[in-house]
């Protein structure tokens, strides 16, 4: 089975509206995780094509889900992972969690298993 994502789908789920994350970074976002499950992965997924804001990919429901899973990483690494946030008067950093070396082989295991015998593409 064959799944259509754009945007919306990284953005939808998180209930993020466009003005926090514009279309055209969500779509940087799914692009680069297109890219790291390539390189990690030794697989073939295309990136979006398209318009910049309205891009679109196809691939299968395994992948997508890879890739949404690692463009929602990206977002809380690059975007959120560098903001200070006051909770009643107390000051905390947020990590960024691509540093955490976990978040780096949680990364490679999830490209590694799209890339196993196991995996069937469609």
């Amino acid at each position: 089975m064959t799944i259509t994502v754009n945007a919306a789908s990284l953005t939808g789920p998180m209930n993020l509206s466009s003005t926090v994350l514009p279309a055209a970074s969500a779509e940087l976002l799914i692009d680069l995780a297109v890219d790291v499950l390539n390189l990690f992965g030794n697989v073939e997924i295309s990136n979006m094509t398209g318009t910049a804001g309205t891009k679109t990919l196809t691939a299968t429901s395994k992948e997508c889900g890879a890739i949404l899973l690692l463009a929602r990483m990206f977002y809380y690494g690059f975007f959120k992972g560098s903001e200070n946030v006051t909770v009643q008067g107390v000051s905390v950093a947020i990590t960024d969690i691509l540093a955490n070396p976990q978040t780096v082989q949680a990364i490679q295991a999830i490209a590694a298993k799209l890339a196993s015998r196991n995996f069937k593409r469609a």
